[in-house]
């Protein structure tokens, strides 16, 4: 049994539960509750109040019904974020988890890619390129990052309900070799590409982004992250144009984002949306349901209008036409005529 993904009806009780209305794309096996099509309406009470604290908690209650249950033999999307060192990627994380994801005394830039999984085991486990597993500390300095395929983490968010995580070094950093991250794009459903919006999608990530599958790309979302940092709405509009027309054809949308907003909004519904958390959600799990649905690179809605941000360019200042001021030419450049070469030669 699979689920239709579609915008799902939802609607705030006077208790605060929010009930989700979906379809279930499977014949009805009682016709008193089957509609025309045949397909079966089912309701379902989430008691869970609507919480904008992190994307895992404020969409759970949605997302969890909006896409079907794993099942036994059948494995659950992965989530990649990517991007180049010091582009959000760890603040990311923490969105999507509701909680940090490495202890406070561990920093992901030392750390080979991190799989996060659901469950309560709280011993992280390396395993190395041999595919050879090991328990392993976190804040160790002696891990060996060159032989280590990835680190295996387990918590309880919501999200990791329904997918996996990998968290992956910065493609720039000069003291990680590529190959560490190359070789989880073999593993990656989904890529989340995080470009720093002041300096929005550099020539070496275009690279990088060049070297990936072209059906993993046309899933993949491109985050444009720390733009509330654009100075002014006209270099926001100047800088989305831009890398909407480099990357159209090779993200499936694109979004602008607070990470550090998004965090901060708590319970604000508003802020969140402000923040650029709302529309990063809805298309986060959207693409999570149709990857479950084998057509993840068939898009099902219109691309991002780069909202929520505000985005109208600042008129143009009024031109002030200043009249060209009128210099002489210096006596030696004008030419001599017949009536000053007389003059000289009757002297």
């Amino acid at each position: 049994m699979s689920l239709r993904v579609e915008k799902p009806e939802t609607d705030d009780g006077a208790d605060g539960e929010r009930r989700v209305s979906l379809r279930v794309e499977k014949p009805a096996m009682d016709d008193a509750d089957a509609d025309e099509s045949g397909e079966r309406r089912v309701s379902l009470r989430v008691e869970r109040p609507v919480s904008s604290r992190s994307i895992s908690q404020r969409r759970a209650d949605v997302a969890h019904d909006a896409v079907r249950p794993a099942e036994a033999d059948d494995r659950k999307p992965r989530v990649m974020l990517m991007g180049e060192f010091s582009a959000g990627k760890s603040t990311l994380m923490n969105l999507l988890l509701g909680e940090p994801a490495l202890p406070t005394n561990t920093t992901a830039t030392q750390l080979p890619p991190v799989w996060i999984t659901k469950g309560d085991d709280a011993q992280p486990v390396r395993v190395d390129v041999e595919g050879f597993e090991e328990p392993v500390d976190l804040a160790s300095p002696d891990i060996p990052i060159a032989d280590t395929h990835y680190i295996r983490l387990q918590k309880q968010a919501d999200l990791l309900d329904i997918c996996d995580l990998i968290d992956t070094p910065g493609i720039s950093d000069p003291n990680m070799p590529a190959e560490v991250w190359q070789r989880m794009v073999q593993h990656a459903d989904v890529v989340i590409w995080c470009t720093h919006a002041t300096q929005a999608w550099r020539q070496s990530e275009a690279a990088a982004w060049a070297m990936m599958p072209q059906k993993l790309q046309k899933r993949s979302l491109l985050l444009l992250t720390r733009f509330d940092k654009v100075a002014s709405d006209r270099d926001r509009v100047r800088v989305l144009k831009r890398v909407r027309s480099e990357t159209d054809e090779v993200f499936r949308d694109i979004f602008p984002i607070s990470l550090t907003e998004a965090i901060a909004a708590g319970d604000d519904k508003d802020a969140f949306a402000a923040a650029g958390g709302e529309s990063f959600a809805d298309a986060l799990f959207e693409v999570i349901g149709l990857i479950q649905r084998k057509d993840a690179t068939v898009r099902t809605r219109p691309r991002s209008q780069v909202a929520p941000f505000k985005l109208e360019p600042e008129p143009e200042p009024a031109r002030v036409v200043t009249p060209r001021r009128v210099r002489p030419r210096p006596l030696a450049a004008r030419p001599l005529t017949s009536r000053s070469s007389g003059l000289h030669g009757s002297h």
